[in-house]
Protein backbone atom coordinates (compact mmCIF):
# COMPACT_ATOMS: atom_id res chain seq x y z
CA UNK A 1 0.00 0.00 0.00
CA UNK A 2 1.29 3.47 -0.95
CA UNK A 3 -0.01 6.57 1.38
CA UNK A 4 1.09 9.99 1.14
CA UNK A 5 -0.45 13.05 3.13
CA UNK A 6 -1.94 16.27 0.91
CA UNK A 7 -3.15 18.83 2.95
CA UNK A 8 -5.28 17.33 5.32
CA UNK A 9 -6.42 14.08 3.33
CA UNK A 10 -4.83 11.11 3.81
CA UNK A 11 -4.30 9.53 0.07
CA UNK A 12 -3.95 5.60 0.01
CA UNK A 13 -3.51 3.66 -3.16
CA UNK A 14 -3.51 -0.52 -2.56
CA UNK A 15 -2.17 -2.37 -4.88
CA UNK A 16 -1.51 -6.04 -5.91
CA UNK A 17 -3.93 -9.10 -6.05
CA UNK A 18 -3.64 -10.40 -2.66
CA UNK A 19 -6.98 -9.13 -1.49
CA UNK A 20 -6.64 -11.89 1.27
CA UNK A 21 -9.40 -11.51 4.29
CA UNK A 22 -6.17 -11.07 6.41
CA UNK A 23 -5.11 -7.80 3.95
CA UNK A 24 -8.45 -6.61 4.09
CA UNK A 25 -9.05 -6.71 7.61
CA UNK A 26 -5.85 -5.05 7.96
CA UNK A 27 -6.55 -2.12 6.41
CA UNK A 28 -8.63 0.12 7.81
CA UNK A 29 -6.90 -0.36 11.13
CA UNK A 30 -3.72 0.77 9.34
CA UNK A 31 -5.36 3.96 7.67
CA UNK A 32 -7.44 4.88 10.72
CA UNK A 33 -4.08 5.03 12.65
CA UNK A 34 -2.24 7.16 9.75
CA UNK A 35 -5.39 9.29 9.95
CA UNK A 36 -5.43 9.88 13.19
CA UNK A 37 -1.68 10.33 13.57
CA UNK A 38 -1.36 13.20 10.41
CA UNK A 39 -4.79 14.64 11.73
CA UNK A 40 -6.36 14.15 8.88
CA UNK A 41 -9.89 15.12 8.17
CA UNK A 42 -10.60 12.98 4.95
CA UNK A 43 -9.55 9.71 3.39
CA UNK A 44 -9.13 8.86 -0.51
CA UNK A 45 -8.32 5.29 -1.10
CA UNK A 46 -7.96 4.16 -4.40
CA UNK A 47 -9.06 0.28 -4.56
CA UNK A 48 -8.65 -0.03 -8.08
CA UNK A 49 -5.35 -2.02 -8.26
CA UNK A 50 -6.94 -4.53 -6.16
CA UNK A 51 -7.62 -8.02 -8.56
CA UNK A 52 -11.45 -8.35 -8.86
CA UNK A 53 -14.43 -7.42 -6.56
CA UNK A 54 -14.53 -8.01 -2.76
CA UNK A 55 -16.43 -11.34 -1.96
CA UNK A 56 -19.70 -10.90 -0.16
CA UNK A 57 -18.10 -12.12 3.15
CA UNK A 58 -15.27 -10.15 2.86
CA UNK A 59 -17.26 -6.49 2.59
CA UNK A 60 -19.23 -7.63 5.77
CA UNK A 61 -15.65 -8.17 7.44
CA UNK A 62 -14.79 -5.41 6.21
CA UNK A 63 -17.85 -3.05 6.80
CA UNK A 64 -17.75 -4.31 10.41
CA UNK A 65 -14.07 -3.90 11.00
CA UNK A 66 -14.51 -0.02 9.71
CA UNK A 67 -17.21 0.84 12.01
CA UNK A 68 -14.83 -0.59 14.47
CA UNK A 69 -11.89 1.59 13.96
CA UNK A 70 -12.62 4.45 11.95
CA UNK A 71 -12.30 8.41 13.34
CA UNK A 72 -15.88 10.06 13.68
CA UNK A 73 -15.42 13.12 11.72
CA UNK A 74 -13.21 11.81 9.59
CA UNK A 75 -14.54 11.07 5.90
CA UNK A 76 -13.47 7.58 3.95
CA UNK A 77 -13.61 8.23 -0.28
CA UNK A 78 -13.18 4.79 -1.73
CA UNK A 79 -12.39 4.61 -5.48
CA UNK A 80 -12.87 1.92 -7.47
CA UNK A 81 -13.42 0.67 -10.66
CA UNK A 82 -17.27 0.17 -11.25
CA UNK A 83 -17.46 -3.49 -11.39
CA UNK A 84 -15.99 -4.01 -7.80
CA UNK A 85 -18.24 -1.00 -6.66
CA UNK A 86 -21.06 -2.31 -3.92
CA UNK A 87 -23.13 -0.30 -1.83
CA UNK A 88 -22.67 -3.00 1.36
CA UNK A 89 -19.62 -1.89 3.09
CA UNK A 90 -21.26 1.67 2.38
CA UNK A 91 -24.47 1.27 4.01
CA UNK A 92 -23.58 -0.91 7.19
CA UNK A 93 -20.56 0.75 8.15
CA UNK A 94 -22.72 4.47 7.31
CA UNK A 95 -25.51 2.90 9.61
CA UNK A 96 -22.62 2.59 12.27
CA UNK A 97 -21.41 6.26 11.85
CA UNK A 98 -18.76 5.74 9.43
CA UNK A 99 -19.13 8.43 6.66
CA UNK A 100 -17.98 6.50 3.55
CA UNK A 101 -19.00 6.63 0.14
CA UNK A 102 -17.90 4.47 -3.11
CA UNK A 103 -17.14 6.17 -6.07
CA UNK A 104 -16.01 5.43 -9.70
CA UNK A 105 -15.21 8.98 -10.71
CA UNK A 106 -11.86 10.28 -8.57
CA UNK A 107 -13.41 13.92 -9.38
CA UNK A 108 -16.51 13.24 -7.64
CA UNK A 109 -14.96 11.89 -4.29
CA UNK A 110 -12.57 14.66 -4.55
CA UNK A 111 -15.68 17.19 -4.45
CA UNK A 112 -17.49 14.74 -1.66
CA UNK A 113 -14.47 15.13 0.24
CA UNK A 114 -14.04 18.86 -0.21
CA UNK A 115 -10.38 18.24 -1.69
CA UNK A 116 -8.50 19.89 -4.41
CA UNK A 117 -5.95 16.93 -5.63
CA UNK A 118 -2.62 17.15 -6.84
CA UNK A 119 -2.21 16.42 -10.42
CA UNK A 120 -0.56 13.18 -8.86
CA UNK A 121 -3.30 11.92 -7.92
CA UNK A 122 -5.30 11.11 -10.67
Amino acid sequence: MEMRIEGSTLMARVVGDDASRELLLSLPGLIARTCVANDCRAVFVDLSGLAGPLDAVDRIFLASRLAEVWPRGVRLAAFARPEQVNRVIEHMAGNRGVEIRAFTSHEEAFAWLGHAPSDAAQ
